[in-house]
């Protein structure tokens, strides 16, 4: 598999009131991935919500390829987790 070529580690969603401005960030804050201004923050919020959950979805997702038999139901749980993470504001 190649390597990822985004931007490593986790990101959050960060919510400002004012004006409905939404981004996305790394931890550390040094980087903004997304901004938005819309009218429909929830919906914005959803979607970003899920667009922030990419980097541990990718993760899953490689760890489940490389993973045994043994292992799968272990990561289901695990991915059931990100599931409701990613998709409950």
């Amino acid at each position: 598999m190649s390597e990822f070529k985004g931007t490593k580690g986790k990101w959050i969603l960060i919510e400002n009131e004012y004006c409905h401005y939404t981004s996305i960030r790394n931890e550390d804050n040094t980087r903004t991935l997304f901004v938005s201004r819309v009218n429909n923050q929830i919906i914005n919020n959803a979607n970003f919500k899920l667009i922030s959950k990419a980097p541990e979805m990718l993760e899953m997702l490689e760890r489940l390829v490389n993973s045994n038999k043994n292992e799968i139901d272990y990561i289901k749980g695990e991915a059931k987790q990100l599931i409701k993470e990613a998709t409950e504001l």
